[in-house]
């Protein structure tokens, strides 16, 4: 949840599958960020990126706006025992996401509302204002010592544009994110075979969600006429009447705080035991501190803590209200999972041949209460009638007023999983051209830590009540699971160029989905490990390093992706009309069956290129281009119905689960740059453009019509009848719901930057 700031990035390392026992908490892939660190020299670097600068060529800008600053050398002059690095970065973007359509969002509003927008190509209520910090200090205690201490943070402020929110804008969305690191990590070389490291970090992240103009001052959010809902023709939430000193608007509904936190410590050692054999083995631990708050109605806060306002929240780790913090034994404080690892690997190499053998042991730990029977939730208990509660419900008719309570006989200590993972990999030369690989293993992912718990009277509230549809965690969570396979091979086709092929097979289970609970007095909605499926594939990928000022990467990849669910909520509904959850495997939705990608980059260094007299005018210059091209995912055909509207009800398909694509998109990104001389500092100016071509991608169709722009409804008679009711103004606004900006990926941007060395 960290944004870091890219200058402050040494490497980074993708590992798509097959990777070593070390790595943990992950089923699919692993990427390992490096940040960069002090050397013996001064030096530093800033830069500046804008779009602002298109106002005076004519071209769209969206105020974006991003600064940073890096500094490293030695923290001690003439020390090079001890360095440091650190770097800053600020960021303001008045569109944070632009998208296509925006000019026709501004207009409505400019027509409907009477406001005058200054740049109608900025989405309204979608900025972004935030920092990012990064820091390390390298110590050199010893020759064979050296110790490593850092923070890396950020902060952000940031509205949300909601197209249903677009004539009560003020009252979308607003979060307030904040993350914060600090790590030490020592080095110790016991040999010039063995070293070991041991590390310690403290991490913390906290997330604000609420109503755009109230934010986090739930009072503000009473309405005691009730909170209006939608305007006339239902398609977007009513809006404020200007006339007015009251705020008739639909304020956002539902407030959220959540703060988690966690300290970890690892120890690890490497040893080159035998020629052929290199030995590493670590432990790895950390104790979380989760809080969590939210209120689902805040509108009803004005009938009080005694009268019904706080009904309707799930809190741990806070009071009631949220106000404080709160931390004791009591059953709703902080929550306290614990997380631990204990993995060994062998790596072996013998005559080109190399092996890489792991065993990884995790351990899970919700250290919370969980519910002894999930049937009978509230126990045995009276009814009024002064039958038990299990002879109650062998006559569910007869049961009609719950009077039990949720006692702690009612709860037993969560189980703690162990959860073991083999990993195995070897390469060898087939020839001195061609590397074969081969990899198998297991990979864990614990369950969302947010979906474990819940607070135990809204637990009570909601089986008795059953009001609305709300799912609530589950202690009782298992690990999602794959097993993974994979073949590839390298083929090196000349001096600079070579080929890798990967085929992949993946089984994964026990996927977290929502599911209802069939309980009685009433049934309710958490979480199961139902979902399952099959994720099968391979990938190209050629690579040619740099060859008369050309380098290139290109890169393609046919998969497949099966399975009951492409979500944690994504039987949603099911849970909700408590029907039968899926059995047959059927497309994801995130499966995309071809994707497609070339990274070209053409330089020219010093001294080289064209020649004007006794100068070369563009060493030192380079372009890149990036091409991403992409079959589209799937959705559900429905047969035509009004899909627009903020009250629409369960439509019906026309065909099985996700068997339609949706459309492709391409798009290319291009950066130029030029590197000069400015008062003997090293400084590069360039100017960054996305989606060259303003292609207008669309990211999600309508299921009735597999268009983003129209669900065809206003041709059916039907939607003619809605014309007929609501008049021009009603059409009006249908069209303009239908043409959702955020139906569309981003229109071409334009940037400038500069960098300056020193």
């Amino acid at each position: 949840t960290t944004a870091i700031n890219s200058n402050a990035i040494e490497q980074v390392v993708t590992m798509a599958g097959g990777f070593n026992a070390e790595y943990g908490k992950v089923m699919s892939g692993a990427v390992n960020v490096v940040t960069k660190e002090g050397t013996g020299k001064y030096s530093g670097a800033f830069e500046a990126v804008t779009d602002n600068l298109g106002d005076w060529i004519g071209i769209n800008n969206y105020d974006y706006n991003v600064y940073n600053l890096a500094l490293g050398g030695l923290l001690i002059p003439n020390n090079d025992r001890c360095n440091f690095y650190f770097s800053g970065e600020k960021r303001w973007q008045r569109d944070r996401s632009p998208h296509p359509y925006a000019k026709d969002v501004n207009k409505a509003r400019e027509e409907f509302l009477e406001v005058k927008v200054d740049n109608d190509n900025i989405l309204p209520h979608n900025s972004l204002s935030g920092y990012t910090w990064q820091g390390k200090l390298n110590l050199k205690l010893s020759n064979a010592i050296n110790l490593k201490m850092g923070t890396l943070g950020s902060s952000d402020r940031w509205t949300e544009y909601r197209h249903d929110y677009l004539f009560n804008i003020d009252h979308a969305p607003k979060y307030e994110d904040k993350n914060n690191s600090f790590y030490a990590k020592l080095t110790h070389t016991l040999s010039n075979r063995t070293f070991y490291t041991l590390s310690g970090n403290y991490y913390v992240t906290e997330r604000k969600r609420g109503d755009g103009i109230y934010f986090d001052k739930l009072d503000d959010y009473a309405r005691p006429t009730g909170n209006p809902r939608y305007d006339d023709e239902s398609l977007f939430y009513s809006w404020d009447d200007l006339s007015t000193s009251a705020d008739e608007g639909h304020v956002w509904d539902d407030y959220l705080h959540r703060k988690s936190s966690y300290v970890g410590a690892d120890f690890d050692i490497t040893s080159q035991v035998t020629p052929h054999h290199q030995i590493k083995s670590g432990l790895q631990f950390q104790r979380h501190t989760l809080r969590y708050y939210r209120h689902l109605f805040p509108h009803k806060v004005f009938l009080g803590v005694t009268g019904g306002g706080y009904n309707d929240v799930d809190w741990y780790g806070y009071d009631m209200t949220g106000d404080t913090e709160q931390d004791t034994s009591k059953l709703n404080s902080a929550k306290h999972p614990i997380t631990a690892a204990l993995y060994l690997q062998d790596k072996i190499e013998y005559e080109g041949i190399v092996v890489n053998a792991g065993l990884r042991v995790d351990y899970l730990n919700v250290d919370t209460k969980m519910l002894k029977d999930e049937f009978l939730p509230l126990g045995m208990y009276t009814t009024p009638d002064g039958r038990s509660y299990k002879d109650a419900i062998l006559n569910e008719n007869d049961y009609t007023d719950a009077t039990g309570n949720l006692h702690p006989a009612d709860l037993k200590e969560a189980k703690v999983r162990i959860f073991t993972s083999p990993r195995l990999g070897i390469g060898f030369p087939v020839t001195d051209r061609t590397l074969l690989h081969i990899n198998y293993g297991k990979f864990f992912q614990q369950p969302n830590l947010v979906n474990l718990y819940v607070n135990y009277g809204y637990l009570e509230y909601m089986v008795k009540a059953s009001p609305y549809y709300y799912p609530f965690g589950n202690p009782n969570l298992k690990p999602e699971e794959t097993t993974a396979y994979e073949v590839g091979l390298t083929q090196q086709l000349g001096a600079n160029t070579k080929l890798d092929v990967t085929g992949y097979y993946k089984d994964v289970k026990n996927l977290v989905e929502v599911a209802n609970i069939g309980s009685y007095p009433k049934g309710f909605a958490s979480y199961k490990n139902m979902d399952y499926g099959t994720i099968k594939g391979v990938d190209f990928a050629l690579t040619m390093r740099r060859t008369r000022h050309l380098a290139m990467n290109l890169a393609y990849s046919l998969s497949w992706s099966n399975g009951t669910g492409s979500f944690t909520n994504t039987q949603r509904n099911v849970a909700w009309t408590a029907s039968e959850s899926p059995k047959m495997l059927a497309s994801l939705e995130f499966d995309q069956r071809h994707k497609f990608s070339a990274n070209i980059d053409y330089r020219v260094g010093k001294g080289e290129g064209p020649k004007l007299g006794n100068v070369f005018p563009l060493e030192r210059a380079g372009v890149n281009l990036i091409l991403t091209a992409a079959s589209g995912t799937p959705y559900t055909p429905m047969v035509i119905y009004n899909e627009v509207t903020l009250a629409a009800v369960a439509p019906t398909p026309r065909g099985p689960i996700n068997s339609i694509e949706g459309p492709w998109t391409y798009r290319l990104d291009l950066k130029a740059d030029k590197e000069v001389s400015l008062m003997g500092l090293k400084t590069d100016f360039y100017l960054w453009i996305l989606n060259l071509f303003g292609r207008k991608n669309a990211v999600d169709v309508y299921e009735c019509s597999g268009s983003p722009t129209t669900t065809t409804w206003l041709s059916t008679p039907e939607g003619q009848k809605y014309v007929e009711t609501y008049g021009a103004t009603g059409e009006r606004k249908y069209l303009l719901k239908e043409k959702s900006p955020n139906s569309f990926d981003l229109p071409r941007l334009v940037r400038f930057g500069i960098r300056i060395n020193f």
